[in-house]
């Protein structure tokens, strides 16, 4: 009696955690955080559109993404990558972080994104070569995300 009774625990607790064989997406479940978690995604290659999404379950305040560029070989030391024109610094330039430009990434609601389209991708001069792009989500740290592991990526763009 005592192990029917103990199987049948165990299936209870084993059938309110899991289901479809995947650990529950509920405040029920003790592994789980509640909260926002915002995500960069950038096109392969490299293009003018970046976007943020917000993969968590809860609301994400207003925040920033910024945007690095480096172009692959060139020294470290060296500036290699196209400066912001100066009718784009206004709008890009936050000297909390210099060296990228960065975006205003606005409230976003669970599941929504946010796409931004950077105004000076045309008319910057990109000389021949392989770029590497680094964006980061919530760069400013504002938010509290249930993930903070997911908020870079990366993508490359290779001028002929």
């Amino acid at each position: 009696m005592n192990k029917e009774i103990s199987m049948l625990v165990i299936t209870l607790l084993l059938s309110h955690s899991l289901t479809n064989g995947q650990q529950r997406q509920d405040s029920n479940y003790i592994g789980f955080q509640r909260g926002p978690d915002l995500v960069p995604l950038l096109r392969h290659p490299m293009t003018r559109e970046l976007r943020v999404k917000n993969i968590g379950t809860g609301s994400a305040r207003r925040s920033k993404l910024t945007l690095d560029c480096e172009k692959m070989g060139a020294p470290s030391t060296m500036h290699s990558c196209p400066n912001l024109p100066l009718t784009a610094m206004g709008t890009y330039f936050d000297p909390t972080f210099p060296n990228q430009a960065t975006i205003q990434v606005p409230e976003l609601a669970p599941g929504a994104t946010f796409t931004h389209k950077l105004t000076f991708w045309d008319v910057s001069k990109w000389p021949s070569g392989t770029y590497r792009f680094t964006a980061v989500a919530d760069a400013n740290h504002a938010l509290a995300e249930s993930n903070m592991k997911n908020n870079v990526a990366t993508s490359i763009l290779t001028i002929p």
